[in-house]
């Protein structure tokens, strides 16, 4: 049978894992591919934002100790915030540490790394850096042979950017108003395509702007709310609202 691949860790510690007599000499090691992933969204949304089917940018590194990977790590994730750099990239200011709002503890007002209080921000992940130790090349025995000739195992790292995602990312960042104007089409079936194609907010010029003064329909896409608001409140609600 087949199975659609999420990650791929594990097959490619397999694949170095096959490779007999590997030498330190040949270390580190970094693999990388750009390919589609698949992922079991029980809510696809906001268009490519989050969806079950995508492109990443993967890499897995092999390395000969615990120093070399975090010297890979640290390399990496420079390399990542260069690259992010202009548009200006989201860290923890002293940590490692990041958690969806859905998934964090709710009595958790610290960083677990550096102690310092959490912080919460809006953002989209367009990357991320792991360093996994030996998790996987002990379990399929990815191993080199030391300068001692003596089997160790592999110390290892992923790293990934979300082609997909990035794409989409930079339409926020730099994306324009849209203005709809396919009346053939229902205002429920153009709402629908806004929602597939990830516009945060909806402003819908419906009959109650004959009322006095008149009013419109602001539909906020991410937290499924509607709201009814004169011209004015309208000019002050998307003043304030910020990109991720």
């Amino acid at each position: 049978g087949y199975c659609l691949g999420p990650t791929h860790e594990e097959a490619v510690t397999e694949l170095v894992a096959a490779q007999s007599n590997l030498s330190y000499k040949q270390l580190p090691l970094r693999l990388y591919q750009v390919t589609r992933k698949f992922r079991d969204e029980p809510k696809p949304r906001f268009g490519l934002l989050r969806s079950r089917e995508f492109y990443m940018k993967d890499m897995y590194t092999f390395d000969a100790s615990q120093e070399a990977a975090r010297q890979t790590y640290d390399l990496v994730g420079d390399a990542y915030r260069r690259l992010f750099d202009p548009p200006g990239l989201v860290l923890c200011p002293g940590g490692h540490f990041a958690a969806n709002v859905e998934t964090l503890n709710g009595e958790q007002t610290s960083c677990p790394a550096c102690g310092e209080k959490l912080t919460q921000t809006r953002g989209i992940e367009v990357g991320h850096t792991f360093y996994l130790g030996t998790k996987y090349s002990s379990v399929s025995n990815a191993i080199f042979y030391s300068a001692e000739n003596k089997p160790q195992l592999a110390e290892m790292g992923c790293y990934g950017l979300g082609v997909t995602r990035i794409l989409a990312a930079s339409i926020e960042l730099a994306g324009d108003s849209v203005l709809d104007d396919r009346t053939q089409l229902t205002i429920g079936k153009r709402l629908k395509d806004a929602n597939k194609l990830g516009y945060p907010y909806v402003v819908i010029a419906g009959k109650g702007v004959c009322d006095n003064p008149p009013v419109f329909e602001v539909w906020n896409q991410n937290a499924g709310e509607v709201l009814f608001l004169t011209k004015e409140g309208v000019i002050e609600l998307l003043s304030k609202v910020q990109v991720p």
